[in-house]
């Protein structure tokens, strides 16, 4: 069960079970740069993390999303001719294990990216039905400690590829955190029960967007399956959009308010905390709200599960006593609309 095998995929690999919440926080590029990232940005990001107080807060993993890929936005993804991936030179000209090795001398995780089906979201192929043992030994190869498998243009059923994923990913022998972005686990009232067993963390609802409609959308799919998240497994309702769009910070009350509550609505539902804030624009506030320390004391017990929205009067989420500090009261600002 999700709740014995700590983090990593599968039962075959074990880590500290301390912070449950913490070790999933993350800083990804996808908000700030979509495909349009390289090297410098993970070099900085690395930098400015270890110092900011984020990696002091819990940020344990820098990813990189999609466009990593050698041909990326060409309609092609070039593998070598054992059917190995090939990074592309022009984002990661000293090499992506270079870049990788930079961030674990920082004291952070590297997380990879890549899709479940037969060409990426962006239509390059050929993506990695088909050649998850290549993919899975070659991200590993380079030192990846968390892998994210896309959903799009998969030809086979969802259960098959993660099976596959899982199988391979363990084979590697590596520590690595397994994270299914909506590969058939949602059923009407809860999860596949493959979807725990075979990944740590599991996308809930459709693509965020920085808008405070989208954000309650999102956080509305985690209502009632607060049971299905345990240690090393989360319910992943998306990233943050935390100084993100509608929530940029321009010193007005509401777009505090938005970013505070949002934060502390991914906390209280023990879902991953994934920042993807823009080092060169985001304010000091924004960090602030990032690392904020009374938030912190939302530290799960780890035994028990996450908590779960409640239809009771005047209650929106609720938990075990003993791993919710208090409940979250619904003021306006949490209605889906302002």
């Amino acid at each position: 069960p999700p709740g014995d095998r700590a983090f990593s995929h599968g039962n075959h690999h074990t880590t500290s079970l301390n912070a449950v919440w913490l070790l999933c926080r993350r800083q990804c590029t996808w908000n700030a740069y979509h495909r349009r990232f390289n090297e410098t940005m993970f070099y900085k990001a690395a930098e400015v993390m270890a110092t900011n107080g984020m990696q002091a807060a819990g940020y344990e993993y820098i990813n990189v999303d999609g466009g990593w890929w050698a041909g990326s936005d060409t309609g092609h993804v070039i593998r070598n001719s054992s059917g190995y991936p090939e990074y592309n030179k022009e984002k990661f000209p000293h090499g992506i294990e270079a870049m990788i090795q930079f961030v674990h001398s920082k004291g952070f995780k590297y997380g990879h990216y890549t899709d479940a089906g037969t060409h990426a979201c962006n239509g390059d192929k050929p993506m990695s039905e088909g050649y998850e043992h290549q993919d899975a030994f070659q991200f590993a190869a380079w030192g990846a400690d968390m892998v994210k498998v896309d959903a799009c243009a998969d030809t086979l059923p969802p259960e098959v590829l993660m099976t596959r994923w899982m199988k391979q990913l363990n084979n590697t022998r590596r520590p690595i955190l397994f994270s299914n972005c909506h590969n058939g686990c949602q059923t009407k009232d809860g999860w596949q029960p493959w979807c725990a067993q075979l990944s740590n963390m599991w996308r809930s609802s459709r693509d965020i967007q920085p808008h405070w409609t989208d954000i309650m959308y999102n956080l509305d799919s985690l209502k009632g399956r607060g049971k299905f998240g345990q240690p090393g497994a989360w319910n992943d309702p998306d990233f943050l959009e935390v100084g993100i769009g509608d929530l940029t910070w321009d010193g007005s009350q509401l777009v505090a308010d938005e970013n505070r509550a949002h934060f502390s609505l991914w906390a209280i539902t023990s879902s991953p905390l994934i920042a993807g804030i823009d080092f060169d624009k985001a304010q000091q506030s924004v960090v602030d709200i990032l690392t904020n320390k009374d938030v912190s004391c939302w530290e799960w017990n780890e035994k028990k599960a996450a908590p779960t929205q409640t239809d009771q009067p005047g209650r929106r989420w609720q938990g075990n006593e003993e791993r919710l500090h208090a409940f979250m009261e619904t003021p306006p600002l949490l209605s889906k609309g302002h």
